[in-house]
């Protein structure tokens, strides 16, 4: 059983399928070593309203180096690295 939104998918074996999981497991699953994502992949824009969208469970700062860096976990314990621009 999986959640996507506020619906369950089922899958007949039981098991999780590709379709269920968060888009930033599939941002994740897609990133190979020509490139990081693709730049007419769909997940990307999925993934974009889900920062937009996903409420922020805890932040965390990253400890080392010079600049602010701040680790944000959301609902669906997908995580953003925020590093403020000089």
């Amino acid at each position: 059983m999986a959640w996507e939104g506020n619906m369950e998918v089922f899958s007949p074996t039981g098991a999780l399928t590709a379709d269920s999981y968060p888009n930033w497991l599939k941002f994740h699953i897609g990133i190979n070593r020509y490139e990081l994502y693709s730049r007419h992949d769909p997940v990307v824009d999925a993934l974009l309203k889900d920062l937009d969208r996903q409420k922020i469970s805890s932040v965390a700062m990253k400890s080392g180096g010079t600049q602010l860096k701040l680790i944000m976990t959301f609902q669906n314990y997908g995580q953003a690295l925020f590093k403020p621009m000089k």
